[in-house]
């Protein structure tokens, strides 16, 4: 297991949290911390001890090579300390990546747990009486407790997992065990635990023209980019890269196919014959780049409920997963792939998530459930503070969305071999995205304008197979959804033939969807034979949270999104051992 775990408080016993798999280890009578850091990256993950503190560091820094040269330091090992004494406790700031980190400040006895701007890290915590304990996994964590401490199952979690596919505020499996939010870092002194934030992502318009915004995007882009690229290249590692029919990823591919020299590793998958198969095979091909196609024909990937259900702690639908582990899995030579550049988010970046042109759309709860059955339960039980912090609707689907649901899928995979990022991700990027007003960015506008500006060859290939770069989207709200009007008719004949039960209704998809679960449900009898299995044989594991009833009956008369919900929960339960 890579990544890092310990105890802060009184009685202390470095026995407690060490383990064969610990490359580092730091204990004294008030903290203890371990630290098995994925070999690759080397420079990137520190483990210090000095005289005045214990610091660490994991995951991947891009600015690492620049921050050093501002304060006149020779590595990260120095920087740390500087940037602390310099800037205090929010100089995690200035860094940009995947990473997370520890320092543990001996004079003053504080610890600080640090999760990047975008919280695609996991750090569990919790607290027993005086006794603080922490890990990088949800299931070690578990491992680390006393005997005394009595796992009890997160009513709260269960009923968002069956609501919205994840938990939008941070809850885990277990009762009392949370994790470090983006933009967040822990402070542990004394007994007491304070989380606080040091960086949040906001999206107060700037007067700009147009022509500047799409400068200062692409500016920044192509630099976030290049330090993914840099990084690769730093250590020697394959520039890998996953391709959809979308223009996230396609965007990503391009600028850094005209930053370096050599051919791209381009990764996609989806039902044979549609455009997540037609389209990136064209777009490496004109780049000559190399692909590797996984077919996801018939679904049996989504047999692999367990690992996928173990890499992601338990904390989002394992469909999403499982399809990444069986596409990847194929790859050889996994020892040499580089950080896996991704287009994550930038259609809500770029294009904003809004239907009408108004920065300020509140946050209505419920607002991207995946089922709407259970939320009067968990709106009875759930705390309204989590939404009063997003100041609207686009920054709660940055944070709920896509912080805490989208990082919980393909990062969480990547990170059992390599590192991942998202040149949309890019904080500089980001933030500046979002000083764009939204009349600019509704319905891809100034994305496309970005597109046709600077990169006019991309335009050639449709947006999903479905929609013309340059060409405007009218789109028309429903159940606060945003669905193209041009669409519309069909969906609705899609909708009526699923009611019917008439199961090739996907069909008439025409290449739209990658990943056509109901039909493969209906259709593939060793599917739906597993996954009724795997319901059947774990229900019971439901009986101590008072919800059996509710979680039989979304499955027996759930849609297939419903079933897979439930299938991922009783998974969980299972994994943890609750």
């Amino acid at each position: 297991m890579f990544g890092y775990w310990g105890k802060y408080g009184n009685g202390v016993h470095a026995e407690k949290i060490t383990d064969s798999s610990a490359s580092f280890l730091f204990d004294n009578e008030k903290f203890s911390v371990a630290f098995s850091p994925m070999p690759k990256f080397c420079e990137d993950k520190v483990f210090v001890d000095t005289e005045k503190y214990l610091y660490l560091t994991d995951g991947v820094i891009f600015n690492s090579a620049e921050l050093c040269k501002l304060h006149g330091v020779n590595n990260l090992t120095e920087l740390i300390p500087f940037m602390y004494e310099q800037k205090g406790e929010t100089f995690y700031n200035g860094i940009r990546g995947s990473f997370s980190g520890l320092l543990y400040d001996k004079r003053n006895d504080i610890l600080l747990i640090y999760n990047d701007h975008i919280g695609d890290r996991m750090i569990f915590y919790t607290q027993m009486g005086e006794s603080f304990y922490f890990s990088t996994n949800l299931k070690h964590l578990t491992q680390l407790l006393p005997k005394s401490y009595e796992k009890k199952i997160d009513e709260e979690f269960v009923l968002s997992m069956l609501s919205y596919g994840y938990s939008p505020n941070h809850h885990t499996l277990i009762d009392g065990v949370t994790r470090i939010p983006a933009g967040c870092y822990l402070k542990i002194s004394k007994g007491k635990v304070e989380q606080i934030r040091y960086h949040r992502f906001t999206n107060i318009p700037n007067a700009r023209t147009e022509k500047e915004n799409i400068e200062q995007l692409d500016i920044l882009f192509r630099r976030a980019v290049k330090r993914i690229l840099d990084k690769n290249k730093r250590y020697n590692y394959r520039n890998v890269m996953p391709l959809s029919a979308g223009l996230d990823s396609r965007m990503t591919v391009w600028v850094a196919r005209q930053l370096i020299s050599d051919a791209i590793e381009n990764v996609t998958y989806s039902q044979s014959g549609y455009y997540d198969e037609i389209t990136p095979k064209d777009i490496a091909k004109t780049l000559n780049n190399v692909m590797h196609f996984k077919p996801l024909d018939g679904g049996d990937y989504l047999k692999n409920v367990e690992r996928s259900v173990q890499l992601t702690n338990g904390l989002v639908n394992y469909s999403g997963a499982s399809q990444v582990i069986d596409s990847f899995d194929d790859l050889g030579g996994k020892d040499r792939i580089g950080v896996i550049a991704t287009g994550m988010l930038g259609d809500i970046i770029v294009g904003t998530g809004y239907t009408q042109n108004n920065s300020n759309q509140s946050v209505t709860f419920g607002d991207g459930a995946l089922s709407k059955k259970l939320l009067p339960r968990l709106q009875q039980i759930m705390s309204r503070d989590f939404l009063d912090e997003f100041p609207n609707r686009e920054i709660y689907y940055l944070y709920v969305r896509g912080f805490n649901c989208a990082n919980l899928g393909s990062p969480l995979v990547f990170q059992e071999f390599t590192e991942s990022f998202s040149p949309f991700y890019d904080t500089d990027f980001l933030e500046f995205a979002y000083t764009i007003p939204v009349s600019q960015r509704i319905g891809n506008e100034i994305y496309d304008q970005w597109i046709l500006t600077k990169y006019p060859e991309v335009a050639r290939w449709m947006h999903n197979g479905t929609r013309r770069i340059g060409r405007k989207t009218r789109v028309v709200s429903i159940f606060g959804r945003g669905i193209p009007l041009e669409t519309l008719p069909q969906r609705i004949a899609m909708y009526v033939l699923k009611k019917c039960h008439i199961h090739n209704y996907d069909k008439l998809e025409n290449g739209r969807t990658m990943n056509p679960i109901d039909s493969w449900l209906a259709e593939n009898d060793s599917l739906s034979a597993y996954i009724d299995g795997y319901f059947e044989g774990n229900i019971d594991l439901c009986a101590t949270t008072g919800l059996k009833d509710a979680i039989c009956s979304l499955y027996n008369s759930g849609t297939s999104t419903e079933k897979l919900l439930v299938i991922t929960l009783l998974s969980g339960l299972k994994y943890l051992e609750l």
